[in-house]
């Protein structure tokens, strides 16, 4: 039996409604938005931190038997996956999807945009 190598990429760690909420960022006086969704839009990025996508990763696995083709398993594909896609696939080399693993069948597991 051969070793195996695998990666884990959180592309989300957010509730389903994700942050910041637009609620927050639209909100007008005297209901002002939330400290954290507000802070998303600070000019500088330090803000950036707060941002939170539907919950998401990928697993990428290299086995001895194929060193040259390592797989690639998504774990839900929420609202928030295209977003994540652009700016993590590039990062990482991803480049395709081998299998989609959906944890529950709400929007914020399948419902991409």
């Amino acid at each position: 039996m051969g070793s195996t190598k695998f990666d884990v990429i959180i592309l989300g760690s957010g509730t389903s409604s994700q942050v910041p909420v637009i609620s927050c960022l639209v909100a007008k006086p005297p209901s002002k938005g939330c400290e954290c969704c507000l802070s998303t839009l600070a000019a500088d990025g330090s803000g950036r931190k707060n941002v939170r996508r539907n919950t998401s990763a990928i697993v990428r696995f290299q086995s001895n038997q194929n060193p040259e083709r390592p797989s690639t398993i998504l774990i839900d594909v929420g609202k928030s996956f295209c977003e994540a896609a652009r700016e993590h696939f590039p990062k990482h080399g991803l480049d395709r999807i081998d299998a989609v693993f959906l944890t529950h069948p709400h929007a914020d597991a399948i419902v991409s945009s």
